[in-house]
């Protein structure tokens, strides 16, 4: 089944099994004071942006930061009714681009959860790159200008927001990724400064394990260091990324490869729990320190990258200083209630914002058509 169509069931058993706000299913399901709805973004798409900013405006909507958030969450502030949080993950150029000056026009806010490990200074002249558009990320003098305004505030996403083997038994081979979201490839330990610096050549034929998100996973496989880069070399000689282009007969060539350099001797080695859980320890505590350093603020909120986690990752964050953590859907919490835990703020994707009672509200079937077009179209979803 193709990804996106996977995506798109998940979704609709969320919604069958009643795990959104009331607002979502009815019209006239009124959010008072007593409910904060948060709305997570990626890429901001300008258009619609615009309409979404206008539709809060329009319909008396107050956004507001995290701290408010947590505060109301805790008992210890109050909120006017129809207050929402906007949440943008990652921390694209999108941002600048267009939602910036649109938080601006319509004097909203919205919360930045950063890709912190992969941030560069802005280049004092513009990097060549064989991938155009290879480095989407915000720069840090972009990041401490937005800042310093009132309309955007920036949190922690963790250092690399990556994928982790789990596995021994490979699965595939490294080729030229179509996404340019780099920070979603799969790589192995250490290959993240590689990737910081655009050196894709230096990945291709990588062997690729059965993988999950870095903070749900308890421990780690690391594959051996001498066949992976056997295999880079074997890639090189055998012409590279022109090779790589043929497809399903490079990946069974590699295949056979990999077969013969790990004959006999072990893949790998599995991760002590451990050890995993001091690395994600130093990621949450590391991704901080650089953002207050840089941004000369606390930074007291963390989201989890593709809303996964488990619970000794959870008592991480609570250990290393954070006041909450933001994920998707939650299996027992619809919304976000006063006295709710921090710890587990659950989150709709942007295209629910609609839902919300107001002049011009879209019902869900308008929301979920959308929703099969986009996935259908193999459309990137805002």
């Amino acid at each position: 089944m193709p990804a996106g169509i996977a995506q798109l069931a998940d979704e609709l058993r969320r919604l069958l099994g009643r795990r959104y706000p009331e607002f979502v299913y009815r019209a006239g399901a009124e959010i008072g004071d007593s409910e904060v709805p948060i709305f997570v973004f990626h890429h901001i798409v300008e258009g619609l942006f615009e309409q979404i900013l206008r539709y809060l405006t329009e319909n008396g909507y107050r956004t507001i930061d995290c701290d408010e958030y947590v505060d109301w969450l805790e008992g210890g502030g109050k909120l006017p009714p129809r207050s929402v949080l906007l949440a943008i993950d990652d921390g694209h150029e999108s941002i600048r681009q267009y939602g910036y000056p649109l938080l601006k026009r319509f004097d909203c806010r919205a919360t930045v959860f950063l890709v912190v490990g992969y941030l560069r200074d802005r280049p004092r002249q513009p990097p060549h790159l064989k991938e155009p558009g290879f480095y989407n990320l915000l720069y840090w003098e972009e990041i401490e200008e937005m800042q310093r305004s009132e309309h955007l505030d920036f949190q922690s996403h963790g250092l690399y927001h990556h994928q982790v083997f789990d596995d021994a038994e490979p699965i595939g081979f490294f080729d030229a990724p179509k996404s340019t979201s780099f920070f979603d490839w799969v790589l192995p330990h250490g290959f993240e400064e590689r990737v910081r610096d655009d050196s894709i050549t230096e990945c291709l034929g990588l062997p690729i394990f059965r993988h999950r998100s870095y903070f749900e996973s308890r421990r780690r496989f690391l594959d051996d260091e001498e066949i992976r880069e056997s295999m880079l070399g074997r890639v090189r000689e055998l012409g590279g990324a022109a090779f790589l282009r043929t497809g399903r007969r490079a990946q069974g060539v590699l295949r056979r490869v990999y077969e013969e350099l790990s004959r006999g001797r072990a893949s790998g080695r599995m991760q002590p729990a451990e050890e995993t859980l001091a690395e994600i320890r130093h990621d949450l505590e590391h991704s901080r320190e650089l953002l207050e350093q840089r941004l000369g603020k606390p930074v007291r909120h963390f989201c989890f990258p593709y809303s996964l986690y488990c619970q000794p990752v959870l008592e991480l964050v609570r250990e290393t200083g954070y006041r909450s953590s933001f994920i998707g859907t939650h299996p027992s919490r619809r919304s976000n209630t006063r006295g709710a835990d921090p710890y587990t703020t659950v989150r709709l994707n942007n295209d629910y914002l609609r839902c919300l009672p107001g002049q011009g509200r879209r019902g869900i079937a308008a929301v979920l058509a959308d929703k099969v077009r986009h996935r259908l179209a193999g459309s990137k979803v805002p």
